[in-house]
């Protein structure tokens, strides 16, 4: 942890020296971004900074989440990249967070997440559609093709040029790492909002079965909000985490920049439609250069707040498989697709 103390020391400094006040004087309150992560079983392990806009709660205001991603994992490129690899899984992650306004901008949360990875349900849903587009044929990052697999499966397999088998987890069940995090407004304009976050993990996750990663991780993000014209928005943010070494992971990164993007289309008061993209560096390397690639995910959502109280989220976000990874800095390494269905409540 010596490395990630000052990095969260001098945001926490520059934070406290903010004196600009968190307020709302723009006539249209934007929803914000999907909240969601790289689904892929080994990004999971790591810290992640889930985009957000740039707003804080209000003093005392409290915020209670929870959020379900249903994850289809399937990665199985040509060992001659490099190593072995095979992903064959699914992942069901059900997220409770909690927010608390502190006052003068600043608002603190902690999310707990349950991770059931398994072979799932959504195999016999996705082969008939691959089925239709003939995408049980071999692609690049399913060398032998997808028809082969038996459904139902769940395998993370990893084997180096030399023969060690540095991963070999099946399914698994049981609380992940333990999140928290502390925001701080920075700026706030009838246009442009900015604000800050810092962010510890803790190892309350069984690293043994790959839930957890066994480490402390550290990181400081920025988010802004932009209007563009009247209804839409942009949101963006940029983070970087300090990780401690995986209990089962040896070929780790020890920092990793990530980023999110997204525009928002807020034609009505009750509603939004998101188009997003975000990336990360790569945060473990199985020594196949293909599967080692940049994780990157887009996708679409829509957000609906029948109550003033309640929003709901529901998404979809896929890895490069839809475009045959031609466009990997749209998307690129992550999970074949992510169904995201978030629910909020103010109070």
């Amino acid at each position: 942890m010596k490395n990630l103390a000052p990095a969260i020391a001098a945001l926490t400094l520059a934070v406290a020296l903010s004196s600009t006040p968190a307020h709302a004087d723009s006539s249209t309150t934007y929803l914000g971004p999907i909240e969601t992560t790289n689904q892929r079983p080994y990004q999971l392990l790591f810290l992640a900074f889930p985009p957000q806009s740039a707003a804080v709660l209000d003093s005392h205001r409290r915020a209670t989440a929870l959020k379900l991603d249903l994850g289809f994992d399937f990665l199985n490129p040509s060992p001659a990249f490099g190593a072995t690899v095979k992903e064959e899984t699914e992942t069901e992650r059900l997220e409770y967070s909690e927010s608390l306004g502190l006052g003068h901008g600043w608002e603190a949360s902690v999310s707990i997440p349950i991770m059931w990875r398994n072979g799932g349900f959504m195999g016999a849903l996705v082969g008939p559609y691959h089925d239709l587009i003939h995408f049980n044929d071999p692609t690049i990052d399913a060398y032998q093709g997808r028809g082969h697999a038996a459904l139902f499966h769940s395998t993370i397999y990893d084997q180096r040029a030399d023969g060690t088998v540095a991963v070999n987890a099946g399914p698994a069940i049981g609380i992940g790492d333990t999140s928290f995090f502390l925001k701080k407004s920075l700026w706030t304009s009838r246009r442009t909002a900015i604000a800050a976050r810092a962010a510890v993990k803790a190892p309350t996750g069984n690293a043994s079965q790959l839930i957890g990663s066994g480490g402390v991780d550290g990181g400081i993000d920025i988010d802004l909000t932009q209007q563009i014209i009247p209804k839409v928005a942009f949101h963006g943010g940029w983070n970087r985490v300090w990780m401690q070494k995986p209990t089962k992971l040896d070929n780790y990164a020890h920092t990793a920049a990530s980023y999110s993007a997204a525009i928002e289309f807020h034609p009505r008061a009750k509603e939004s439609w998101l188009v997003q993209a975000e990336g990360t560096e790569t945060t473990f390397r199985t020594g196949n250069t293909f599967a080692d690639g940049a994780p990157r995910i887009a996708g679409v959502g829509y957000k609906w707040t029948p109550r003033p109280d309640t929003l709901w989220t529901l998404a979809f976000t896929e890895g490069g498989d839809y475009q045959t990874f031609h466009w990997p800095g749209v998307s690129n390494i992550g999970p074949d697709f992510v169904v995201t269905i978030d629910m909020v409540k103010t109070h």
